[in-house]
């Protein structure tokens, strides 16, 4: 598919690569090369970002990502191309298939003769792009989850992993980009290199699905909380349940739950809530389009995160979402996205039951709390929807910093 005949001249400016980890990034470009928006999600499109920090470098640009067809759109002097999608797998077909990716993002950069090369966390191995830098291709990373289960160690293999991924951090990457203070912290300490730029951007919202949403009075009852995610073990699903049971069996029969969404735990859920005895107060309503969603975030008094430590949380756009829709939050610090919405959130140590159980009660009890915590959402709602801290503004002052500071095609190579 081809929607020009653009064509880049790599050789006289240089080249930015882009290789992304998920979505549909033809469609974004279709509607960016129109002038819109990609609405599809709460937030804006990482790519779109992409094309617009390209944009404002006044550079051509490659962005890839994994899709089942093969895909390739130009226009503006930008292109865009599918990678052949990987099936997910586990144990040594994982760390196969992240070989083969940065194989893909390898030959890509090549034949483009990039300059610069981009790389999303998940896209592949940091380490495995060390032939690109060698040959003076500046890498630069964009993290936007933790790299390790917060409180707790890694792994072995994963160990080793991290091992390899600091040592290209502090050899031989350029830069990072990062989606909250811990992700950047975790990246610090693993780069173990001051000179190393970590920049925090602030992922992009629209309140356009938010814009008429009121958030719900303190002294409407019954008190509703609110889980949204994957029905499964690690997001912490049974712990909800086993919250709603011991507020349930200290009397606090005026609070109800509602469950949505989807997962392999989801008839498990529903046959533990019946054994309980909760169905009456722990309503699981499966899934729901994003309309639904937002309705059930506007008649929710709090929403609840309770993610297990036992897992590398990612963004978790639950967390922001409830902020857009005036919706309190309790969570714990296994979400990254709390950092951003702190002001409107109760944090509580992970996997505690009982502190999950004083939070929700003391949202109920106190009305000064409550209300102080619905206010917070107003200015933050301000500041997650304000794109001058978003990844194109902050990519865009980190490559211009490093424009200034050095000539030389690597930095990082230059020992």
């Amino acid at each position: 598919m081809m929607l020009d005949a653009t064509r880049h001249d790599n050789r006289e400016v240089g080249l930015l690569y882009y290789a992304a980890v998920a979505g549909d990034v033809a469609e974004t470009f279709r509607l960016w090369l129109c002038g819109q928006s990609d609405d599809s999600g709460t937030s804006e499109a990482y790519s779109g970002s992409f094309f617009e920090l390209c944009q404002r470098l006044g550079r051509s640009g490659v962005a890839s990502y994994p899709w089942e067809h093969q895909v390739v759109l130009t226009g503006k002097n930008l292109t865009v191309r599918s990678r052949t999608s990987l099936k997910s797998a586990r144990g040594l077909r994982f760390h196969c298939n992240m070989l083969v990716s940065a194989w893909r993002i390898l030959l890509d950069g090549w034949k483009f003769r990039a300059t610069d090369i981009i790389v999303m966390d998940g896209a592949t191995y940091w380490f495995l792009l060390l032939p690109a830098a060698l040959l003076g291709t500046r890498v630069w990373v964009s993290v936007h989850c933790g790299l390790w289960a917060v409180g707790r160690h890694p792994k072995i293999g994963r160990r080793f992993v991290l091992a390899l991924e600091g040592w290209f951090l502090r050899h031989h990457c350029c830069g990072a980009l990062v989606a909250s203070p811990q992700v950047a912290s975790q990246v610090s300490a693993l780069a173990k290199r001051s000179s190393l730029p970590v920049k925090v951007f602030m992922p992009s919202y629209r309140l356009s699905d938010f814009k008429d949403v009121q958030a719900r009075k303190w002294s409407q009852r019954p008190f509703r909380v609110l889980f949204v995610g994957r029905i499964e073990q690690e997001k912490g699903v049974f712990d909800l349940l086993s919250i709603a049971e011991e507020l349930r069996e200290s009397g606090h029969v005026d609070i109800v739950f509602d469950v949505v969404g989807y997962g392999g735990e989801l008839d498990s859920l529903r046959e533990a809530a019946r054994k309980c005895g909760l169905s009456d107060s722990f309503a699981i309503h499966g899934r729901a389009d994003r309309p639904r969603v937002i309705t059930f975030m506007e008649r929710a008094h709090v929403v609840v995160v309770p993610t297990k430590s036992s897992i590398t949380e990612g963004f978790n756009q639950v967390v922001v979402e409830a902020v857009l829709a005036r919706t309190p939050v309790v969570t714990s610090r296994v979400c990254p996205a709390l950092d951003l919405v702190r002001e409107a959130a109760i944090e509580v140590p992970p996997d505690d039951i009982a502190a999950y159980c004083s939070a929700i009660l003391n949202l109920q009890h106190d009305r000064a709390l409550y209300e102080a915590k619905v206010a917070a959402t107003e200015s933050l709602r301000n500041k997650l929807t304000d794109n001058r801290a978003g990844w194109a503004s902050v990519a865009y002052q980190l490559f211009t910093d490093s424009s200034s500071s050095t000539s030389t095609p690597n930095p990082c190579c230059a020992r």
